[in-house]
């Protein structure tokens, strides 16, 4: 007698004929987070096609890397059982840290890295021409979010 190993990816929840996956649920927080796939792969030092697999729920991401995702934000809650945990919701936050964040999600990984070294730090970088306790921060519509803060007109 021979037998046949059958690996079949079997829903987590079922949300009446809505079937919720492992996998599509991991793709809403990558995406919930502003994440790429490469950038998600080298949260916890994998590639992008384990990602991909993972979304697909070809395979399952193991225990360590979720919890290292979820030290990245990632509510793994949700991703496992389909639940959002209301207390473990942020408090909602003001327009000026929306943007910060915002901005923030779209950085490279290294800069990400950079950035909170230098806020958790206290030791910003600054270029030595400048003088004062001043900050220069450049936007596409050459506005900066912030208290306190002037706009000049030029000419």
């Amino acid at each position: 007698m021979s037998y046949i190993l059958v690996h079949i990816s079997a829903p987590v929840n079922y949300f009446g004929e809505n079937i919720c996956m492992l996998g599509q649920r991991f793709k809403e927080e990558r995406l919930r987070l502003g994440l790429t796939q490469p950038a998600m792969g080298e949260i916890v030092g994998t590639k992008k096609r384990t990602i991909i697999e993972w979304e697909k729920g070809a395979s399952s991401p193991t225990a360590a890397q979720l919890e290292l995702f979820a030290e990245f934000g990632m509510d793994i809650t949700y991703v496992v059982t389909g639940k959002k945990n209301q207390a473990d919701l942020p408090p909602s936050l003001a327009a000026d840290e929306q943007m910060l964040v915002d901005a923030y999600r779209t950085l490279p990984m290294a800069q990400r890295k950079k950035m909170l070294a230098s806020l958790l730090t206290g030791e910003l970088e600054s270029d030595e021409s400048e003088q004062g306790n001043s900050v220069t921060v450049n936007a596409s519509n050459g506005h900066a979010a912030g208290r306190d803060m002037f706009i000049k007109k030029k000419g």
